[in-house]
């Protein structure tokens, strides 16, 4: 939320007396309280004068100020006593989108006490956009443990000055989520006390390109089955809702009951720091689950080059942790899906294998009707679970080779993080920078 400004305001402000200037604060404490629609008691420090000639950068600055103190009084309408929502974004050259996300934060029913952008060895304009846009900037000193280091620098910094009973959304710069995740994410923690963390399904950008609707498809089938799921394998980086207690535990346990330095939030050593933390969780027995409402959209890979490296980070970070933490009656359901994953792949290369081995026997396209019958209720099943994808979705999913083909791609990075696993080999972080900048 944003107060209008007009340079004859600023003039007034700046040439006033101190007397005028407090009675403007006056006036906006009034419009806030309105808007939140609650009696607010708490004392608001008062904005430093303005002295000089009304510049872009002191506006912006002083509109800033404006809009965290309108976010306050929404936030103490809503929130219990003592506790507050800080976000923080963490940002390798994401100038592209770093708007957008600000954006979907601004847009919040229930908006945060705090944004800041982390922004970690950038390059490009990140840093500024973000200043432009009133949020705050923190910038990462010296790291090489990509988003897990700029993120443990930042808590560090952050989590002294929070009390036990606020909580801290971490979403990545090139996502957007919608106007009711903030709200939806706190009345899920406030229900159940068990809760350490939540967040949300998510959904590719709609951005055109075959390969792009590919992903699009396999999010919404992931969405669909995410709401039957008692517990969440991963706590996903597009947004994630902390209890700044847990984070605290997590730090205290590194190095004694989970990987990773002393003191660190996130596991610096991790390439998928989102799995680790996820495990570090609920090992520590909390649960987590993405509440109904809270959904996200997020970048996807434009080429298969960057979905490779994509996905091969996710897959061998993820085998990295499981045999970090081994099996526990935590991680055996995890342990369960990964075989699962490379079971599928191997019977489905079978299925194909059998199926063109007997077409090259006998040439025909006589099959029996159970045969007909079971590969029909498959189609169905493709088609059927992408209707949210929209026409476009659907009309790919009837197609079958394309999917297929999408399919038989999983196996590509499926071994090669398995030989990663077994060999020790370094995974570069594979980071895509949007060119819409």
């Amino acid at each position: 939320m944003m107060l209008a400004t007009r340079p004859e305001a600023f003039t007034a402000l700046g040439e006033g007396s101190r007397h005028a200037q407090l009675a403007g604060l006056e006036h906006l404490e009034h419009i806030a309280s309105q808007q939140a629609a609650a009696a607010v008691t708490a004392v608001r420090p008062v904005l430093p004068a303005y002295t000089g000639p009304e510049t872009g950068d002191q506006i912006t600055l002083l509109d800033a100020e404006i809009d965290a103190f309108l976010a306050d009084e929404l936030q103490d309408a809503f929130l219990p006593p003592h506790q507050q929502v800080t976000v923080l974004i963490p940002a390798h050259n994401e100038a592209a989108s770093i708007a957008e996300t600000i954006r979907s934060l601004r847009r919040q029913t229930i908006p945060p006490a705090s944004i800041t952008v982390v922004c970690d060895n950038c390059t490009d304009r990140t840093a500024e956009i973000a200043l432009s846009m009133g949020v705050r900037v923190m910038t990462s000193v010296g790291n090489k443990a990509r988003k897990a280091g700029a993120l443990n620098q930042a808590l560090s910094r952050m989590l002294p000055g929070m009390g036990p009973d606020d909580l801290v959304l971490i979403m990545d710069a090139d996502s957007e989520l919608c106007s009711t995740w903030i709200a939806d994410a706190l009345t899920a923690l406030t229900a159940d006390e068990r809760l350490g963390g939540v967040c949300g399904t998510y959904l590719g950008l709609n951005d055109r390109g075959i390969l792009r609707q590919l992903q699009r498809n396999e999010f919404v089938r992931a969405s669909r089955l995410v709401p039957r799921r008692a517990a969440l394998w991963v706590l996903s980086g597009t947004g994630t809702m902390f209890r700044v207690q847990v984070l605290r535990e997590i730090a205290r346990q590194r190095g004694r009951s989970f990987p990773g330095t002393p003191g660190e939030f996130y596991n610096s050593l991790s390439i998928t720091e989102d799995y680790e933390i996820t495990l570090a969780l609920k090992s520590l027995g909390w649960r987590c689950i993405a509440p109904p409402g809270c959904t996200a959209s997020t970048e996807i890979m434009p080429t298969w080059t960057a979905l490779f490296r994509q996905r091969l980070r996710w897959q061998s970070g993820t085998l990295t942790a499981l045999r970090n933490y081994g099996v526990t009656p935590v991680t055996w359901g995890n342990w369960a899906r990964e075989v699962f994953f490379y079971l599928r792949y191997f019977a489905q290369v079978a299925c194909w294998t059998i199926i063109g081995t007997s077409l090259a026997v006998h040439p025909s396209l006589h099959m029996p009707p159970w045969v007909v019958g079971m590969l029909g209720l498959i189609y169905a099943e493709r088609v059927i679970t992408v209707r949210k994808a929209g026409w476009k979705g659907i009309l790919l999913a009837a197609l079958l080779l394309p999917e297929w083909i999408y399919g038989m791609f999983d196996g590509l990075y499926l071994m090669q993080a398995l030989f990663h696993e077994f060999t020790g080999g370094d995974l570069s972080w594979g980071h895509l920078e949007g060119t819409n900048a």
